[in-house]
C-alpha cells in the first residue's frame, strides 16, 4: 500500500523520458547507484504504490504527509519493479538492491523542480486557470472549443494543488501546441511555486467566494495569494464586477488586464442576457461591435464560465462566426464518476460523457478499489482528441487493461479495435463498430454480479448503455459523495497527532450509506479500523473484501463461530458475556483478539471499576488477547456537560491502567467521537473513532471549518396543479388553501426517510435553488409543496430533501429529531449513487 498523497499518479510518457543521472543534476540531490543498476528512462512519477502501471519506468517520489509518509511504501514500491526512488530519508541501501536512489532535502519541492525544469522544455502557450470556483469547468470548455485547432495537454479532473498541477505539467509531450492548466490553493504562499512551475501565458481569474476561506486569515488575503499565478501572464482575463479583483491584479501583474462586466467599463462589454427553456442568449461588445451567441445552459455560473471562455477565444483571435458556432455546441462536463445498481447483482460505473487516457486511469482505479473478488468488465469508446498515434495510444489502454486485471473488454468505435493485438489471453476482448450495435447484442445477464465501468466520448451516447443495464427502481435516490467523505476524514485529522489511529465507524449501513462501499474508501485511504453494531454486518465487509481490523460492538453468544471464522473483533462489556466466550473459546489458538468495553458514565454497556477484581481473573484464561479498550462519552457535544465528560475520561484512565496491570501490557485506549475529536483533543489517546463525522456532520462542534456534507437526498416532481382557495390538500386535509396554489408533488415520503412531523410547512424541499414549502401531512410515497414562488418549476424537475445548502440538520429540527435517525431511516428502496472525481 501507499501513501494517500496523490490519487493521479501522472503516468503519461514525456519527451524521452529522464535518465536517473539527469534527474540527480536537476534537483542538484544526492545520488546512490546500486552496482547492479541497469540503465533505465523514467517516463512515468508516481506517489502512490497503489497506482503502479509501468514500475519499471517510473521514478516513485516518496513525499511526506500529516498522516502518512511515502517512505513507508519504499519497500511496497521496489517489489513491484520500480527501480529509481526519490527520497529525503537516510534508507538502508542494502535493501534496495539494482536501484538508483535520489535523496533531497524535500521531495515535494523536487517534484515541484523537477516538473518546473520539464514545463521549461517546450515553447508551447499555457492557460493558466484559478478562482475560486469554475475553474474545471472553465478548463473543460475551453478544451471543447479549442481542441479541433490544437493538441491540448489538460489538467486531469481536478488536479490543480500543489502535487496536482507538477503531475498534470509531466504529461507535455512535443506533439501538444496548447497546455490548460487549473491551480488551487488552501493556504498561502503555495500559489508562487505552482506559478513558477507553470509560467502561464494567459491567465484567467474565474472569481473569489468562500472555498478555502479557513486557510487565510481574510479574503483579501486569500484573494492576493491566488493572484500570484499571474506574476508572468501576458494576459489575465477576469470580470471587473468583482470588488478587488482589478486592484490586485494590477499589483501582481506587469500583463495586460482583459476585463469583461456586466456593468461598464471593461473591455468586453455584456450588453444582454436572455434565458429561455435550457439556453442562454448572450450580446456582448467586443472593439464596438455586437457579438451574440448563445450556450445551452442556463444559471449565473455558466454564463459566468461562457464569458471567460468568450474572452479567451477573442484575444486569442478566433472570428465571431466560429465563437457563435462553438459556444452553442458547449456539453456538460462530466465531474464525476457514479457507483450505482445495475440488473442481476451487477454494480455499474457511469462515466458516459468523458473518455481520455488519464480519465481511463483514474476511472480503471476506481473500478479495482469497488471489485475485490469480481469480475471486471469495460465498456469503453474509441479514445478522441488525445494527440497520440493510434498504436501508441491503443497499446498504452491495452497495458491499463491489463495491469488493472479487466476480464472483459468491450470496445466500442472505428479506431478501438486495434487494442485486442496487444491484450493478453485473459482478457476476453470484444468490438462493436457503434452503441447501436451493441444495444442490438447486449444481454444485461452476461454482466450478472459483475463490477462494470461504462466510460465514452460523449459523441457515442454511452448514457443508452447505463439506461440498459441499471436496475430501473424508485427515483429517489441518496448520493454518496465519496470525494467530501475523504476529505473529511482529512479535516478531523488535522485535529490528531500523526500516530493516532482512525477508527471508521460505519454500523446502521454507514448511517444509511452503504457499508460496503463506505468501507472499501476507508480501506483505500488506509483508515486503521472499522467497526459495526452486529457480526453479520462485518462478514459482509469481509465478503466485500474488506481486510482491516473490524470491531464487532454487539457481539452477542450466537455470533461467536462468525468472529472466527472471519477475523472480527467482539467488544467485551460484561462478565457474562466474556464468560460466554472463553467457554466457548476454551483454550483455542491462536487467542481471538477482542476489545474491553468500560462503563464511565453513559451507562449502556460495559464494565464497572466494580467489575475489575472478577475479570482480573477471567482475562488469564487463554483464548483471549485485548487488542483495544475503549469507553464513550455521554454528552460530548454539550459544552453544558464538558466536567462530567472530564470525569469520565479519568475515570477511563484509572480503569486502563489497572487493566494494563492486570494484563502486563498496555493496550490502545479510544474514548473520543466526531464531537469529541474536535473538543477533547487531549483524550485521543492511541484511537479515536469517526463515524458521523465523516459525513460533515459535528453536531455544534466547533474547529468543524472545512467539513462538507457528502450526503444529497434527491427526489422529482411528478406532476404539478393550481388548487384554488378553499380546497385542501392531502390527507386528513391537513393542507388548507388559502389563496390559489401551485402544488407540485414529489415522489418522496415517510417511507422513504422523510419525517411525517416535517409536514405542514415545518419544513421546505429545494427546487432550482429556492425553497418550496411542504403542505399538509407527509404522505407514505410523496409529499406535496407549495411552487407559487418559482414559477418556473415543471415537471420532471429535480428536488433536493437535503444536502450542500440545505443541511440535514434542519430536516432533522423538522422533524424533531437528530440528524442520525434521518440518515439511517432512509428506506433501502432509496437508490445508493456514490460519486467519485
Amino acid at each position: 500500500m501507499g501513501p494517500v498523497h496523490a490519487p493521479y499518479s501522472g503516468k503519461n510518457p514525456t519527451v524521452r523520458g529522464y535518465h536517473a543521472e539527469e534527474i540527480a543534476a536537476i534537483l542538484e540531490g544526492g545520488y546512490f547507484l546500486s552496482p547492479d543498476f541497469s540503465k533505465g528512462i523514467v517516463h512515468y512519477l508516481a506517489t502512490d504504490t497503489r497506482r503502479l502501471t509501468y514500475p519499471a519506468e517510473s521514478l516513485y517520489i516518496a513525499l511526506e504527509g500529516p498522516r502518512r509518509d511515502g517512505h513507508d511504501f519504499l519497500l511496497h514500491a521496489f517489489q513491484q519493479g520500480v527501480r529509481v526512488l526519490l527520497v529525503s530519508k537516510d534508507i538502508e541501501l542494502e535493501r534496495f538492491p539494482g536501484c538508483a536512489v535520489i535523496k533531497v532535502p524535500d521531495t515535494l519541492k523536487a517534484l515541484q523542480q523537477l516538473t518546473s525544469f520539464h514545463r521549461r522544455r517546450f515553447s508551447l502557450p499555457i492557460i493558466g486557470i484559478t478562482g475560486s470556483n469554475g475553474k474545471t469547468i472553465v478548463k473543460e470548455w475551453l478544451f471543447q472549443l479549442l481542441s479541433a485547432d490544437h493538441r491540448i495537454v489538460r489538467s486531469p479532473r481536478s488536479y490543480n494543488s500543489q502535487i496536482g498541477v507538477p503531475l498534470s505539467v509531466w504529461n507535455i509531450q512535443q506533439t501538444h501546441t496548447l497546455g490548460i492548466f487549473e491551480a488551487g490553493i488552501s493556504m498561502p504562499g503555495e500559489m508562487q511555486r505552482l506559478s513558477d512551475i507553470l509560467k502561464c501565458d494567459i491567465g484567467i481569474f474565474t472569481n473569489l467566494g468562500a472555498a478555502h476561506d479557513e486557510g487565510f486569515s481574510n479574503r483579501s488575503e486569500k484573494l492576493r495569494e491566488k493572484c500570484r499565478l499571474f506574476a508572468h501572464s501576458k494576459t489575465v482575463v477576469y470580470c471587473r464586477d468583482q470588488a478587488g479583483v482589478e486592484q490586485e491584479l494590477q499589483k501582481q501583474t506587469n500583463g495586460r488586464l482583459f476585463s469583461w462586466s456586466m456593468k461598464e467599463g471593461a473591455d468586453l462589454q455584456v450588453q444582454a442576457i436572455e434565458s429561455v427553456d435550457n439556453s442562454t442568449g448572450i450580446t456582448v461588445i467586443w472593439q464596438g461591435l455586437p457579438l451574440a451567441f448563445s450556450i445551452p445552459f442556463t444559471g449565473h455560473a455558466a454564463i459566468e464560465n461562457a464569458l471567460h471562455c468568450v474572452s479567451v477565444m477573442l484575444l486569442i483571435g478566433y472570428q465571431r462566426e466560429v465563437i457563435q458556432e462553438r459556444m452553442s455546441r458547449l456539453e456538460p462536463v462530466a465531474m464525476r464518476l457514479e457507483l450505482k445498481s445495475g440488473l442481476y447483482g451487477s454494480r455499474l460505473i457511469n462515466d458516459s460523457y468523458n473518455s481520455d487516457l488519464n480519465g481511463l486511469e483514474i476511472a480503471l482505479d476506481f473500478l479495482q478499489q469497488h471489485s475485490p473478488g469480481q469480475q471486471r468488465v469495460l465498456i469503453l469508446s474509441d479514445l478522441l482528441q488525445t494527440g497520440l498515434p493510434k498504436d501508441t495510444l491503443y497499446q498504452q489502454v491495452a497495458q491499463l487493461v491489463i495491469h488493472q486485471g479487466i476480464h472483459h473488454f468491450i470496445g466500442i468505435g472505428p479506431d478501438i479495435e486495434v487494442v485486442g493485438q496487444w491484450l493478453v489471453d485473459e482478457v476476453n476482448f470484444s468490438h462493436y463498430l457503434d452503441t447501436d450495435s451493441f444495444l442490438s447484442h447486449v444481454n444485461p445477464a452476461q454482466f450478472r454480479d459483475s463490477v462494470v465501468l461504462i466510460k465514452g466520448a460523449r459523441l457515442f451516447r454511452f448514457e443508452e448503455i447505463v439506461d440498459q443495464l441499471s436496475l430501473q427502481a424508485h427515483r429517489t435516490v441518496l448520493e454518496v459523495d465519496l470525494d467530501i467523505i475523504s476529505a473529511n476524514v482529512q479535516v478531523f485529522s488535522r485535529h490528531l497527532n500523526p500516530q493516532t489511529a482512525i477508527m471508521a465507524v460505519i454500523k446502521a449501513s454507514a448511517y444509511g450509506s452503504g457499508s460496503a462501499e463506505v468501507a472499501r474508501l476507508m480501506q483505500f485511504h488506509q483508515v486503521d479500523a472499522l467497526a459495526v453494531a452486529y457480526a453479520d454486518e462485518g462478514v459482509e465487509l469481509r465478503r466485500a473484501g474488506v481486510t482491516l481490523p473490524i470491531l464487532v460492538l454487539n457481539a452477542d453468544e450466537g455470533s461467536f463461530p462468525l468472529l472466527r471464522k472471519w477475523q472480527l473483533e467482539p467488544e467485551v462489556y460484561s462478565l457474562e458475556q466474556l464468560k460466554s466466550l472463553t467457554r466457548y473459546l476454551a483454550g483455542a489458538t491462536p487467542p481471538l483478539q477482542v476489545q474491553l468495553k468500560f462503563d464511565t458514565g453513559m451507562h449502556r454497556l460495559g464494565f464497572e471499576e466494580r467489575d475489575l477484581p472478577e475479570l482480573s481473573n477471567l482475562l488469564t484464561d487463554a483464548g483471549i488477547e485485548v487488542s483495544a479498550v475503549s469507553s464513550h462519552f455521554a454528552s460530548a457535544g454539550n459544552p453544558g456537560d464538558d466536567e462530567f465528560s472530564h470525569e469520565q475520561a479519568r475515570r477511563f484512565q484509572r480503569m486502563h491502567a489497572i487493566v494494563s496491570k492486570i494484563l502486563g501490557y498496555s493496550p490502545p485506549r479510544h474514548l473520543l467521537n466526531s464531537s469529541g475529536i474536535l473538543r477533547f483533543p487531549e483524550y485521543q489517546f492511541e484511537m479515536v473513532r469517526l463515524g458521523i463525522g465523516l459525513y460533515g456532520i459535528a453536531l455544534g462542534a466547533q474547529g468543524t471549518e472545512g467539513l462538507k456534507p457528502a450526503l444529497t437526498l434527491r427526489s422529482f416532481i411528478q406532476q404539478i396543479r393550481t388548487v384554488q382557495a378553499g380546497e385542501t390538500v392531502g390527507y386528513n386535509r391537513a393542507g388548507k388553501i388559502n389563496h390559489p396554489t401551485r402544488v407540485g408533488t414529489v415522489s418522496v415520503g415517510y417511507a422513504d426517510g422523510l419525517p411525517r412531523l416535517a409536514g405542514n410547512g415545518r419544513y421546505a424541499l429545494l427546487v432550482n435553488g429556492q425553497e418550496a414549502p411542504i403542505i399538509g401531512d407527509i404522505c407514505m410515497d410523496m409529499c406535496m409543496i407549495d411552487l407559487s414562488d418559482i414559477p418556473e418549476a415543471s415537471s420532471g424537475d429535480e428536488v433536493v430533501v437535503f444536502g450542500a445548502g440545505h443541511p440535514i440538520e434542519r430536516l432533522a429540527q423538522a422533524g424533531m429529531t437528530i440528524p442520525y435517525e434521518i440518515l439511517t431511516d432512509i428506506s433501502p428502496r432509496v437508490k445508493r449513487v456514490y460519486l467519485k472525481e
